[in-house]
């Protein structure tokens, strides 16, 4: 009798445990497996949201740099077409550019994270400055009516030139720091994205595995203490 009843270790003490205690671990096991895995899934989901934003962002960059380019190239070409036939028609880009030039050039500031781009973007805002001086320069003396002076006016179209080269060299810079990140945070995004589908599967697997063993050890108990109710009925008899 007393052997029979001698239940040492971890198994021993289960067996000995009420049905109630039991019954309070085959409802929590599976729901601590499921509160882990939502808790898991739910910071995989954050990592995941948060590395498709940065992709967003560098999208949104990349936009913007594009446009100073195309909005300044635009500019200087409406100016020197006005120089040229003094027709107010060819004034429409460069009136255009100036709307919009500020409001992309405070987003970018707004936008850009990495030291390397924002070294340069204050660059091409130096220089975007003086090639709007420049061209609005330009525009004063050819509105006023005074006869254009031919050497003048080539020095002030070089002059102009050369800033716009120094503007396109510093934003094909920023093009391609930007690309490099676009493709770093993509790749950041798409190992997030795998992480997150591992984590699904895995916790799907601990949820059964973690319902199973509940539901195993409440069973194996049961039949534990009917097997001795057998035996100690066996007895009695």
């Amino acid at each position: 009798m007393t052997a029979s009843r001698s239940r040492p270790g971890v198994r021993g003490l289960w067996a000995d445990q009420p049905l109630a205690i039991k019954g309070l671990v085959v409802v929590a096991l599976p729901l601590a497996v499921l509160l882990l895995a939502l808790f898991a899934l739910h910071w995989a989901g954050r990592a995941e949201a948060r590395a498709e934003a940065d992709v967003r962002a560098a999208v949104a960059i990349q936009r913007d740099i594009h446009e100073v380019h195309a909005l300044l190239a635009e500019a200087a070409s409406g100016v020197r077409g006005y120089l040229l036939s003094r027709e107010d028609r060819f004034l429409t880009p460069y009136r255009d550019a100036e709307a919009r030039l500020p409001a992309t050039l405070e987003r970018l500031d707004r936008q850009i994270r990495d030291a390397e781009i924002r070294r340069r973007f204050e660059r091409v805002r130096v220089l975007s400055l003086r090639k709007r001086e420049g061209l609005s320069g330009l525009l004063a003396e050819a509105q006023e009516g005074r006869a254009p002076n031919p050497a003048a006016l080539q020095v002030g179209l070089d002059a102009n030139k050369a800033v716009l080269d120094l503007l396109r060299a510093e934003i094909d810079a920023m093009q391609t720091r930007e690309a490099a990140l676009l493709n770093a945070r993509l790749e950041r995004a798409d190992r997030f994205r795998d992480r997150s589908l591992q984590l699904t599967a895995l916790c799907a697997v601990l949820g059964i595995l973690g319902s199973l063993g509940a539901v195993y050890l409440f069973t194996v108990g049961i039949v534990r203490r009917v097997r001795r109710l057998e035996v100690n009925a066996g007895r009695l008899e």
